[in-house]
């Protein structure tokens, strides 16, 4: 069965969508909304209600069609024609606007992933796309790759603790080594942003409580240890509230979060380290 790409008149990611499929030689059956496909796609949306997003602007599109496989977006569908539901998760749909897109995350260490990734991040920077990437750091000799190729236009790193926190969660050192070189390399891309995460975290068996919460003092640590990499206090850098309910996310608890206010004495840590520290606004957060 044949793809169905729901496309309108004059769209920049629809265009994008349809030269990666015709590049690769895969058919489908393209439905212009504004130019006899709106029919179709009513009828489309009055079944799948559900699967399509509609934001204060209206419908985005394009939107991928799969038999049971939904993907709205360009990113997403991307994502889907590349890996699969692979990428699901790391490729969202985009918030921005016009040339530029977003919702485009390197995480994890799967190789399938990332040579995924890096084929989406070829095609839209082949067709004049202007990429926003986040990482987290831990594939550095990725995120090296992506700069030589200029392959991200803005880079949003999310430094999850200071060091102690690295160990305690993954249990070794090899992790500081990553995240440092990635440090090193994030304040090279033509733009870019640290993102000090307050979150929870487990602790060493035997410990009490099994489950904590960054303190100021180790979101200080966090923003240190970015000056001491890089040599320069002077990053653009935001301190930005993650949310959580306990050891192993428990569904059934609910998600507690920081208000605005109780950020403050996080941003007064940081500014020791990072003079231009800020509190990130929602509408900022990068996925």
């Amino acid at each position: 069965m044949a793809l169905t790409v729901f496309t309108a008149t004059d769209c920049l990611r629809c265009n994008v969508l349809k030269r990666f499929l015709n590049e690769r030689g895969i058919s489908f059956d393209e439905k212009d909304i504004k130019s006899g496909g709106k029919a179709d796609f009513t009828s489309f949306y009055a079944r799948h209600r559900t699967a399509v997003h509609r934001g204060k602007d209206g419908i985005e599109f394009p939107i991928l069609v799969d038999g049971p496989e939904i993907r709205q977006g360009l990113g997403p569908s991307l994502a889907y024609l590349t890996a699969g539901k692979g990428l699901d998760g790391l490729v969202r749909a985009s918030t921005r606007t016009h040339e530029w897109i977003d919702g485009l995350s390197l995480a994890g260490d799967d190789p399938a992933q990332t040579d995924a990734l890096l084929s989406i991040l070829r095609h839209l920077n082949a067709c004049g796309m202007k990429t926003v990437l986040h990482t987290d750091g831990r594939q550095a000799a990725v995120l090296e790759k992506i700069l030589k190729e200029n392959l991200a236009h803005r880079l949003v790193m999310d430094v999850l603790g200071p060091p102690g926190i690295y160990r305690e969660v993954f249990g070794n050192d090899r992790i500081l080594q990553e995240i440092r070189a990635s440090l090193r390399l994030v304040v090279r891309f033509p733009e870019y942003r640290f993102r000090l995460v307050i979150s929870g975290f487990p602790r060493k068996p035997g410990d009490a409580p099994a489950y904590g919460v960054l303190t100021p003092e180790d979101i200080g640590e966090a923003a240190r240890m970015i000056q001491e990499t890089t040599g320069s206090d002077r990053h653009p850098c935001v301190v930005a509230a993650g949310c959580w309910n306990g050891e192993n996310e428990d569904p059934e608890k609910p998600r507690q979060s920081f208000s605005q206010g109780d950020l403050f004495p996080y941003r007064s840590r940081a500014r020791r380290y990072q003079v231009f520290t800020e509190i990130e606004k929602k509408e900022e957060s990068p996925l």
